[in-house]
Order: C-alpha cells, then sequence, then structure tokens
C-alpha cells in the first residue's frame, strides 16, 4: 500500500469514519438531498390535501420538522441522530396518514366537496356501480352474461378437441374446461 493511500483513509476515519463516503459519492451529503426530496414532496402532498378539503396535520407538520433534522444530521455525517429522526418521521407520518384516511372517509361519507357526487354508490375509484351507462364509460356488467359464457366454453371444446393444435395447448385448454365448467 501506497503512503498516499493511507493518509487518505486516515483522513476519512479522522472525518467521521468509512460510513461517511459512499462508493463514489459524497456519503452523508448525498443522503441529506434525497431527504430534503422527501420533505419537499411531503410539503406538497399537504399542500394539495389541505386543497381539497383536509385539515391541517399536526402529525404530518410534526414529521416534516423530523425530516429536516434528519437532513441536517446527515449533512453533518451523524447517520445515528438521522436515523432517530427518520424513525421520528415514519411515526408522525403513519399517524400523519390515518388521521388523513378518516377525515378523507367521512367526507365521502357527507358528501362533502372534494369527493364524488353521490349519485348512487360508487367504487373506491369513485365511479358509479349503476347498472346504467350515465356517465358515459364502461358499462361494468352486475351479472355474467350466461349466453356469452356458453359461447367461450364452447370454443375452448372445440379448440380443446381440435387435434391440429398442439398437444400443450389442447391440455391446457382442458384444463381450463375442468376448472370453469366441471366436465
Amino acid at each position: 500500500m501506497s503512503d498516499e493511500t493511507e493518509q487518505e483513509r486516515e483522513q476519512q476515519n479522522a472525518s467521521g469514519g468509512s460510513g461517511g463516503e459512499q462508493e463514489g459519492g459524497q456519503g452523508g451529503q448525498d443522503f441529506a438531498e434525497r431527504q430534503a426530496q422527501i420533505r419537499e414532496a411531503l410539503g406538497e402532498a399537504q399542500a394539495m390535501s389541505q386543497e381539497s378539503g383536509a385539515a391541517p396535520s399536526d402529525d404530518l407538520n410534526a414529521a416534516g420538522r423530523a425530516m429536516q433534522q434528519a437532513e441536517n444530521a446527515l449533512q453533518r455525517g451523524d447517520f445515528d441522530a438521522a436515523r432517530a429522526a427518520q424513525d421520528s418521521a415514519l411515526e408522525n407520518l403513519r399517524s400523519g396518514a390515518e388521521q388523513l384516511a378518516t377525515q378523507i372517509r367521512q367526507a365521502g361519507e357527507r358528501g362533502e366537496e372534494g369527493t364524488a357526487p353521490s349519485n348512487g354508490p360508487r367504487d373506491p375509484l369513485g365511479r358509479s356501480l349503476g347498472t346504467g351507462n350515465d356517465d358515459g364509460g364502461t358499462r361494468v356488467p352486475t351479472q355474467m352474461d350466461p349466453a356469452r359464457a356458453r359461447e367461450i366454453l364452447d370454443e375452448i371444446r372445440r379448440r380443446a378437441q381440435d387435434t391440429n393444435r398442439p398437444e400443450a395447448e389442447r391440455e391446457y385448454l382442458r384444463r381450463l374446461l375442468d376448472r370453469f365448467s366441471g366436465s
């Protein structure tokens, strides 16, 4: 080993150990930048939720503050303090997300702004579950069309009996028939 390499290692250890530098990166600084991006995304999500009528969340605000603390600790190379701050941020995020979900659910039950209008039952994406095609979208059948199902099964039977088809395909078709038609 050269003296230059040993000196570099000694300087690295003196400035925070090998955990401070990561494979060609700036170590804690890179992590701090990523932490800042996550914190900014949280702020944007909070702003959007408030625009849609959700109340400000003390837990989400606390999560943002903990993320800022983690970012600062990462910039200093203090990974233990960063981990503790991130753990606190995660706990606050969980709690804040639960509160936000409760608010959204309650607002939806009351038919408040920011939710789908209550023109009958809705699926989780806010689409109408009515039998009609009232919103111009794709009709979702409420019952299986027996004639169409019969046609499909007949076609599968025909193909399963076709000796010009590969045996592997015919075996697959027979398994489908066994599973869905009981024959």
